[in-house]
């Protein structure tokens, strides 16, 4: 996976997730997400910082806050698309 790639998803997954992250108050997090591979490869191919980073301001736990993420994501086509070409 090249910078480049990497750089859109980011921004392809900032857009799909700015309307959760108002409803849970945290709408300035849209400008910090930040995509990475995880320590260990058993943890999936990229992480994502929404959840934990959103946790304290929406007064939720972050596992909450991924599972809602995730089903919003999954249901963007755009990232659906960019997903399988990965």
């Amino acid at each position: 996976m090249d910078g480049d790639f990497l750089q859109s998803f980011t921004r392809m997954v900032a857009e799909s997730a700015r309307q959760r992250l108002d409803s849970w108050g945290a709408a300035e997090l849209a400008g910090s997400i930040s995509l990475e591979r995880p320590a260990a490869s058993d943890h999936g191919d990229l992480s994502l910082n929404l959840a934990m980073a959103a946790a304290a301001k929406a007064h939720r736990s972050p596992r909450e806050l991924a599972v809602e993420l995730l089903s919003d994501l999954q249901d963007d086509p755009d990232l659906s698309r960019a997903c399988r070409t990965m």
